[in-house]
């Protein structure tokens, strides 16, 4: 039990009740999906689609309700956000200035990012990639900074690094993070 104190500065907590948005388009990577959605389950958070249409989402036979467009919604209303990987639903967002913002907002304000393989395009599209070089740093100096990356081979790993961030509430001292403009 705590005791005096905001709840946010006290250290690690359960994510019970938490909400991540999950970028995705057409042609995302249903597997990254399904991981990060039932290992928040699990926790008592939830994984929440935003894509550029609402809808539903194919990848191969799992389908997605999308529950936000990213026209209509940003990233004040959840606490972390998810890139799964998939070649074509990346292409889609990075043309996306709604999807490249939501990750600067996101960055602005101490939530954890996630990217999976393609994702990674994503994140280095965006003024946070470009600040922080994401294509040439090591991806243990990016999770220094919340922002978490993996090529694939590690969807788990990176699932439960972005569960362990979220327990902290907010990745607080970023570096670049007064520069952002969002």
């Amino acid at each position: 039990q705590r005791t005096g104190g905001l709840s946010m500065l006290t250290g690690p907590a359960p994510i019970r009740g938490r909400k991540v948005a999950i970028l995705a388009a057409e042609g995302v990577n249903g597997e990254h999906i399904q991981a990060i959605q039932q290992a928040l389950r699990q926790e008592g958070a939830s994984g929440v689609i935003v894509a550029p249409h609402l809808g539903t989402l194919t990848a191969g036979q799992h389908h997605f309700e999308i529950a936000r467009t990213l026209a209509t919604s940003s990233s004040v209303l959840f606490d972390g956000v998810f890139i799964p990987g998939g070649a074509a639903s990346i292409a889609t967002l990075v043309k996306t200035g709604d999807a490249r913002q939501f990750i600067d907002e996101a960055y602005k304000h101490g939530k954890v990012i996630a990217a999976l393989v393609e994702g990674i395009r994503l994140v280095d599209a965006t003024e946070v990639g470009q600040l922080l070089g994401i294509a040439n740093q090591p991806s243990a100096a990016l999770a220094g900074q919340g922002v978490i990356i993996g090529d694939g081979t590690e969807v788990a790993a990176v699932v439960a690094q972005c569960i362990n961030t979220l327990r902290q509430h907010r990745v607080w001292g970023r570096s670049h993070q007064q520069m952002i403009s969002a």
